[in-house]
């Protein structure tokens, strides 16, 4: 049975053949960027205006946000104590909630409430969790 496929993986596998071998041109005026979405990865985009998202981080955490960009269309804005704040558009608020849960105490939602609500209820469902 080993090294024997059946007929349908044969097909299968002349066809994944066929489309290594076969050229790719990118159409005119593709821009990945668009469709990456900054550091938020791919995310399906609607008809719906962008969000504006503004986080704040902690001083111990702030140089570190400050050196990368995350989205293309941010800014920054220097808080008192040395905290820093980011705001950016985006489509889509799905990867945000989990990147903002990954600086732990670093980062704090300020907005949009939609954000600041989905990000709440993730960390009060976490700490149901070890009651």
């Amino acid at each position: 049975m080993l090294g024997k496929m059946p007929r349908e993986a044969d097909d299968l596998a002349r066809h994944f053949k066929h489309l290594r071998n076969a050229p790719f041109t990118a159409p005119a005026g593709f821009r990945i960027t668009e469709i990456l979405n900054g550091a938020f990865g791919i995310h399906v985009m609607t008809d719906a205006p962008p969000h504006r998202v503004v986080v704040e981080f902690s001083a111990e955490k702030a140089a570190f946000v400050r050196a990368r960009v995350w989205h293309p269309t941010q800014t920054f804005e220097e808080l008192p104590d040395q905290r820093v704040r980011l705001t950016f558009s985006c489509g889509s608020l799905i990867p945000v909630v989990s990147w903002v849960l990954e600086w732990g105490p670093h980062a704090r939602a300020i907005e949009p409430p939609q954000l600041v609500a989905e990000i709440v209820g993730e960390l009060e469902a976490a700490r149901r969790a070890y009651a």
